[in-house]
């Protein structure tokens, strides 16, 4: 009998699994949503079944996660988690796999990135495995079926981490938080395009990760054609972050200045030897900062413009640079 053509309701368990890399212990702190959690589980298949769940061997399942473990002491690495019961009829078993496997992937994603934007850290997943287990009797046999799919993601970053997402006891509640509000695509299209360009500088090297971020700060802060870009973004983004705090907003406008040297550098002459590590996540910090709180406000890009203009009028340390 064609399995599609039964009117069967079995019970079904529906799971999915996906690896994370760049984080540390703290990242079991956060709470996802859509069902979804933080565990800890083993590379060593005497403890967990990850081999059998991506469908690998154990020397290759060490072989592609050991740069997830999460201490050198141990096999332990960090898996996002959802598992489900329901019943449902088998002929309509694939199409509600394909269904929950296509929102999961979306959900985890959206909330994979809104780590990214939230917290410094390239957290990230390179494989999503779904799975769903249930069994039917045919003529007086249970029959055990078993669907799995593993996705590879094909934006995983293969540049060399700079950094690791840590989340301490004091942001913990923040970013828990932020998570429940954050949704991608972003409402605001100026935002969004500021946050896919932030988002694209975990994946590549620092050259092209400082051009980015300098164009995601352009994005926020600049009018089309725009005359002296150099001290017009550094002086405006200084004081959106730091309007009432005189010394982090000049350095924060000295760091700008520098940055958008060196992105120049690069984008004119190809020098990328001055492009440091720290730069990238220093720079990315002020284009987060500056992105979140420009979500937290009601005003659009050239409401921003022209009261940063009256700032820096206002502001005789910036009016004269």
């Amino acid at each position: 009998m064609n399995i599609d053509m039964r009117t069967d309701i079995v019970d079904c368990s529906y799971s999915v699994h996906a690896v994370i890399f760049g984080a540390d212990e703290s990242l079991l702190k956060i709470q996802l949503t859509n069902g979804f959690t933080f565990n800890k589980l083993s590379l060593d298949p005497r403890t967990s079944r990850l081999d059998r769940i991506f469908d690998t061997t154990d020397i290759n399942l060490r072989r592609e996660y050991e740069t997830a473990r999460i201490d050198e002491g141990s096999l332990d690495v960090i898996c996002a988690v959802k598992e489900k019961c329901y019943k449902q009829l088998v002929a309509l078993l694939d199409e509600q796999f394909e269904k929950d496997a296509d929102e999961d992937l979306i959900s985890l994603d959206d909330q994979i990135r809104a780590l990214r934007l939230l917290k410094e850290g390239p957290v990230r997943f390179k494989k999503i495995a779904f799975n769903q287990d249930y069994k039917y009797q045919a003529e007086n046999n249970t029959i055990p079926c078993n669907h799995n799919s593993i996705n590879t993601i094909g934006e995983a970053m293969t540049t060399k981490p700079i950094s690791t997402f840590h989340c301490n006891n004091a942001e913990v509640a923040s970013v828990n938080h932020e998570l429940l509000r954050l949704a991608f695509p972003l409402n605001d299209s100026i935002l969004n395009s500021c946050h896919k360009y932030y988002d694209l500088s975990y994946h590549t090297d620092p050259c092209i990760s400082i051009t980015l971020l300098t164009t995601a700060l352009e994005i926020l802060f600049l009018e089309r054609n725009a005359k002296g870009k150099r001290k017009a973004l550094a002086k405006r983004c200084a004081a959106f972050l730091f309007e009432n705090d005189t010394l982090r907003l000049q350095n924060t406008y000295s760091d700008l200045i520098a940055f958008y040297d060196k992105r120049s550098d690069f984008v004119h002459e190809g020098t990328e030897a001055s492009i440091t590590d720290a730069d990238i996540i220093l720079l990315r910090a002020y284009v987060r900062a500056s992105l979140m709180k420009a979500l937290s406000l009601s005003e659009n890009k050239d409401q921003r413009i022209a009261r940063l203009k009256q700032v820096i009028a206002h502001n005789s340390w910036l009016s004269g640079k």
